[in-house]
This record gives C-alpha cells, sequence and structure tokens, in this order.
C-alpha cells in the first residue's frame, strides 16, 4: 500500500512538471503574438489590457487561467499524495529537479533522490 502512494505521488509530481511546462511554453507563445482574443482572459482580470500586453510576468498571471485552474488542481493532488507518505519513505522518494540544491543529493535526469543524513 505504501508503495502505491509513492508511486501515486510520483507519477502526479512528473505530470505536474510535464504540464506546467507544457502550460509556460503556451503562454509564452501567447504572450509574444500579443493575440489578446488566444489568452482567453476573463471578465475579473485585475489588470489593464495595455499594462499586461508590455508586461510578461502580469500577464503570465492570467493568461489561459481555466488551464492554469487545471494545473493547480494537478499541483494540489500531488501534494497531497506527496503528505502522505510517511517521513520513514521520504529518503527514498523521487522529487522533481525543483529540490533544494543544497540537499545531498543523485540526479537522475531531471529527477533527484534526497538522501536525509
Amino acid at each position: 500500500a505504501m508503495s502505491a502512494i509513492v508511486l501515486e505521488c510520483n507519477k502526479n509530481l512528473a505530470q505536474y512538471q510535464s504540464e506546467k511546462k507544457r502550460l509556460s511554453e503556451r503562454k509564452g507563445d501567447l504572450f509574444e503574438s500579443k493575440n489578446l482574443e488566444e489568452w482567453l482572459l476573463g471578465d475579473d482580470c485585475p489588470y489593464p489590457l495595455e499594462v499586461i500586453k508590455r508586461n510578461k510576468k502580469l500577464a503570465f498571471r492570467v493568461i489561459l487561467p481555466e488551464d492554469t485552474k487545471k494545473l493547480l488542481k494537478i499541483r494540489d493532488l500531488a501534494g497531497y499524495y506527496c503528505n502522505k507518505v510517511p517521513e520513514e519513505f521520504q529518503s527514498c522518494l523521487l522529487y522533481t529537479s525543483d529540490a533544494a540544491d543544497d540537499m545531498q543529493c543523485v540526479d537522475l535526469g531531471g529527477r533527484r533522490i534526497i538522501k536525509k543524513k
């Protein structure tokens, strides 16, 4: 049962990283196009259009809001499963490459195994 939770955690982390990369690339392409209709902005966009057309960081917050909500659900699901992994199993859990660089770890092609001391 525990290995199933670890596998589910890793599967969800991998899906989150993949979807995050895909969405970021899509938002980047849309930002460069400056075609606001394709940004699918909601009526509740808190920034003036002229501002977000020039500010990539702000634009990424509001471009494709429904896709962003879906990504956050995937992230939350990954967090749920990873929080179910007991402390003693965390030493062998695969983490994404976003793991802290100051920890001892082994790089496995974009993923790392964090080794606790």
